[in-house]
C-alpha cells in the first residue's frame, strides 16, 4: 500500500509483491544511476533507456521502493554487487509510507491481530510524541558549538605533506611557512636508482595511498572498494568544515613534477571530503559528503 493508513486486507487475494530499493541505496550497482533517479522531494520514480545508446531496453531508475516479486533473487556477494546492474535488496518505508499489505485471509498467514481504531491513534499520537522529544533531545545534545577558528593557528611544513592530503577537519587559521610541493608517498631516491625501478608499478603503487591497510583510517578507499581514495590522491588538501583561513604567507603550494604526471586528475585545495556526490563517477567514492 503506498499508503499504510489505507485498508488493504481483502478476502479473496494475495498479493505476492513487496518493496525493494535499487543498488545503489546500499553501494551497489544499479544499471540507471544518474539516467532517471527518484525525485528526491516527492519519491516519484522512472524508467529510462541507459544513455548515449548503450541500451535500448527501459529499465527502472534509482528508486527506493520498486515493486518486485517476494521471490526476486537477492544479490548476497560482493563481486555481483559490484559488477552486476541488477541489485535489488527489500526496503521499508518510513512516516507511514510504501508498506507491503498484510492479508490474513491467506492460510499460510499467522494469525492477524487487529487493533481498534481509537487504541490505534492513541498509540500513534504517544509513539509521535516520544519520538519529538527524542529528536529534541538529541538536536540540543548535538547543538554545535560555535568555532570561528581564531584560537587555532597551525603551520603548515613540507613535512605535513609527504604521505598524502592534508585533511583541514577543525575551523583555524592554517599558515604555510615555506614552498610546498606535494609528492605524496614517493619512492626514494634509492628505490629509483634501482635497475628493477619501474613508476608504475603494480607491486608498489608509488605515489597512491599505501594498499596495505595502514592509510585506511585516514584515506578511506586505499586497500578497499569504498571510499573517496580509491583512485589515488585527488587532491593536496581538504577543507571538512566550517570557518578555515589558509594563509599562503606569500609561499606556494603545488605538484611536482613526478606527480603531476603520475596523478592527472588532481587539484590544490578541494572544499569536501571527496570529489564527487554520492552514487556519481567511476567508482564507488562513499556515501558522506562534507
Amino acid at each position: 500500500s503506498d499508503d499504510c493508513s489505507s485498508e488493504c486486507l481483502t478476502d479473496h487475494t494475495t498479493d505476492d509483491k513487496v518493496y525493494y530499493m535499487t543498488g545503489n541505496f546500499y553501494l551497489c550497482a544499479w544499471i540507471t544511476k544518474g539516467d532517471c533517479d527518484m525525485d528526491a522531494e516527492t519519491y516519484q520514480c522512472y524508467e529510462c533507456a541507459r544513455k548515449g545508446g548503450r541500451s535500448t531496453d527501459v529499465m527502472p531508475g534509482v528508486c527506493s521502493h520498486l515493486e518486485y516479486s517476494v521471490d526476486h533473487d537477492v544479490h548476497t556477494d560482493h563481486f555481483q554487487c559490484t559488477g552486476n546492474n541488477d541489485n535489488l535488496k527489500p526496503s521499508i518505508g518510513l512516516m507511514h509510507q510504501f508498506c507491503v499489505c498484510y492479508n490474513p485471509t491467506n492460510s499460510n498467514l499467522h494469525e492477524s491481530v487487529v487493533m481498534e481504531q481509537d487504541t490505534y491513534n492513541t498509540e500513534v499520537t504517544k509513539l509521535e510524541s516520544e519520538m519529538e522529544f527524542i529528536k529534541a533531545k538529541e538536536a540540543d545534545d548535538n547543538a554545535p558549538i560555535i568555532d570561528d577558528g581564531s584560537n587555532n593557528i597551525v603551520y603548515l611544513s613540507q613535512q605535513d605533506f609527504l604521505y598524502g592530503t592534508y585533511r583541514i577537519t577543525t575551523p583555524g587559521i592554517y599558515i604555510l611557512t615555506e614552498n610546498i610541493y606535494l609528492n605524496f608517498n614517493a619512492p626514494t631516491e634509492e628505490e629509483m636508482a634501482s635497475d628493477a625501478f619501474s613508476p608504475n608499478s603494480y607491486d608498489d603503487f608509488h605515489w597512491m595511498p599505501r594498499t596495505d591497510g595502514s592509510q585506511d583510517a585516514e584515506y578511506m578507499g586505499a586497500s578497499t572498494w569504498s571510499g573517496p581514495y580509491q583512485l589515488g590522491f585527488f587532491t593536496g588538501v581538504t577543507v571538512e568544515t566550517s570557518n578555515v583561513v589558509i594563509d599562503l604567507n606569500g609561499f606556494e603550494i603545488a605538484m611536482s613534477d613526478e606527480f603531476y604526471l603520475q596523478q592527472r586528475f588532481f587539484s590544490i585545495f578541494e572544499l569536501a571530503a571527496k570529489n564527487f556526490v554520492a552514487g556519481q563517477g567511476p567508482v564507488d567514492f562513499g556515501p558522506y559528503l562534507k
